[in-house]
């Protein structure tokens, strides 16, 4: 999961479970090994795309279907974010966010 830090960082957290060969070291560092390989694949697509916005900051966004679920949860921060400007108290937004 990608949490924002600053405009230009982020978070990344990630974790894993597994049901067999809990005591076998050597399946516990193959699978370390699997997930540190795409977690460097994550980091330099989410690099590529930064450079991107970087080179082209007024570049329109391209949404597909896919983008759904994150478009609408950027709309509802978006919309928290505003309410909370505008002095409303932390539950009231809260209870706005739910509806």
């Amino acid at each position: 999961m990608l949490t924002p830090e600053t405009e230009r960082s982020s978070f990344y957290f990630w974790t894993h479970v597994r049901n067999f060969k809990l005591g076998d070291l050597a399946v516990s560092e193959l699978v370390r090994e699997n997930f540190l390989t795409a977690l460097r694949e994550d980091v330099t697509v989410i690099e590529g795309v930064q450079a991107g916005l970087d080179r082209f900051p007024d570049k329109a966004f391209v949404n597909i279907a896919v983008d759904a679920g994150p478009i609408r949860a950027r709309r509802v921060l978006d919309a928290l974010i505003e309410k909370e400007r505008a002095g409303r108290p932390f539950l009231e937004v809260l209870r706005m966010a739910a509806e």
